[in-house]
Order: structure tokens, then C-alpha cells, then sequence
């Protein structure tokens, strides 16, 4: 058995290794399978894996001969277009961190930061909480196993060897898709946000009433009391949010891959 896996992998090497690029791209940039905390020769082996699975379906994609140099370009190119794929699902996860960032700015908690290992960087607590219960609902929705039922229906919608990676409708399909990622942050937070303009309405109205009241020592324990309690009870709602957000991801890996079919 093994010797005819190898068989069949050496009699088609350049769709394989094409099939292999691209798969590889995903791996690197896509949530779950992305993260650091995977070793790089698990995320190497699973795309082998399934590159070998989707080699016979895939096998009549790409029949030319074609030399070494052109080859390494192509390779280069399918790596590029999974990266792209992995790095738009990415961005989605996005949308929660800046959305804790904006309930943290507004409870006065954005100073209290924590070390993310996965995006390197220092992030809010709320942004961690947000960025987890989203990966958990992704995981709940086998987010995981959509992704990669979309990236192996990129090859049906653009085939092996097809894409123009320079495309005229390629920045507008970033500002539709940083525009949708912002929109959605101040969505998931406008509860919070509101909240908390009517605490500050209502602080100064009591300054105004009660001068000897000192606002910024009643003020910063309030609202961040508000601004929990709050989010605390919208965060049921919150889930079938993430849910419909996480569920339009999709539709935007979609249109990235008709825009590099050109």
C-alpha cells in the first residue's frame, strides 16, 4: 500500500506538490490550524495528508509538463492563494479582539493587558476572553472541517495554475472586508458602549447637582460595575452573534477566490 501511494504521488509530483502548496498556505494562516502552538511538522504532515487524498480527484487540473523554474512560481503562487484564504478566515477572529478592546477602553480595563502567544503580542482581557469563547463557538459549529470543505472547493472555483494574484477588484474587496470587520467589532460592543455614555450622562448631571461629589473616584469603580454587569448578560446574546459572524466567513473566502479567478 505504501509503495503505491508513492506511485502515484511521484506519476502526478507537479499537481501534487501545487495541491501541496496551497493546502500548506492554509495551515500556516488559518484559525485553529494556524496557531502556534502546533509544531510546523504536524501542520507539514497533515497537508501532505490531505494533498495525497485530494490528488486523484484533482489530478486532471493540471496535465502539463512544465520546468523546474516554472514550477517553483507556481508553487509560489498556490502558496500565496492559501495563505490569502487562511489569512481572510484569520481576520474574522479579529473582529472579537478589537471588540474587547473597545469594551475595555470604555469600563477603564485597558490597561490591565495580558502576553497572547498566538498573535504575539500584548491584548486586553476582555479582547482574550472574546478571542477564546470565539474560537470554542468556532470549534462547536466544526468551523474547522467548513474551512477546509472551502478550500478544497477553491480548486473547483479556481483551478490549479488559474489565479491572477494582481487583480483590480482586489482593494475593494479589503475595504469591504476591514469595513465588515469594524462594523461587526462596534456591533458585538454596543451594548457596553451605550451603557456606559449613560453612566457618564448621568455623572455629570450628579456633578452639576452635587459639586462637592468627587466624579473620577465614584465614576471609575461604576462603570466598570456597569460595564461588567452588563456583559455579563449579553453575552448569551453575544454567542448567536459570533455565530452569524463566524458563519459569514465563508461567503467572504468565497468572494476572495472568485476575485483572484479574475
Amino acid at each position: 500500500m505504501l509503495s503505491e501511494m508513492f506511485t502515484t504521488v511521484l506519476l502526478s509530483i507537479n499537481v501534487f506538490l501545487l495541491i501541496f502548496s496551497r493546502m500548506l498556505g492554509l495551515f500556516l494562516a488559518a484559525p485553529v490550524f494556524g496557531r502556534n502552538s502546533i509544531p510546523s511538522p504536524v501542520k507539514i504532515g497533515f497537508s501532505m495528508i490531505i494533498s495525497y487524498m485530494l490528488l486523484p480527484v484533482l489530478m486532471s487540473q493540471f496535465t502539463a509538463d512544465v520546468g523546474t523554474t516554472e514550477l517553483l512560481f507556481l508553487s509560489i503562487k498556490e502558496l500565496i492563494i492559501g495563505l490569502g484564504l487562511g489569512f481572510v478566515a484569520q481576520l474574522f477572529f479579529t473582529i472579537f479582539i478589537a471588540a474587547g478592546s473597545l469594551i475595555d477602553m470604555e469600563i477603564g480595563l485597558s490597561m490591565s493587558q495580558i502576553y497572547d502567544p498566538q498573535m504575539g503580542s500584548q491584548v486586553t482581557i476582555t479582547s482574550r476572553f472574546m478571542d477564546m469563547f470565539a474560537y470554542l463557538i468556532f470549534l462547536l459549529l466544526d468551523g474547522h472541517h467548513y474551512l477546509l470543505k472551502s478550500l478544497v472547493n477553491s480548486f473547483y472555483v479556481l483551478p490549479i495554475g488559474d489565479a491572477k494574484i494582481v487583480n483590480d477588484s482586489f482593494l475593494t474587496f479589503v475595504e469591504k472586508l476591514f469595513s465588515y470587520i469594524f462594523t461587526s467589532a462596534v456591533t458585538i460592543a454596543i451594548p457596553i458602549i451605550i451603557s456606559i455614555f449613560l453612566v457618564n450622562l448621568l455623572l455629570a448631571f450628579m456633578a452639576k447637582i452635587m459639586p462637592q461629589m468627587n466624579v473620577f473616584v465614584v465614576g471609575m469603580p461604576l462603570k466598570i460595575f456597569i460595564g461588567l454587569a452588563v456583559f455579563i448578560i449579553s453575552v448569551p446574546y453575544m454567542g448567536e452573534l459570533i455565530k452569524k459572524l463566524l458563519m459569514n466567513m465563508y461567503e467572504y473566502i468565497y468572494l476572495f477566490t472568485n476575485i483572484l479567478k479574475g
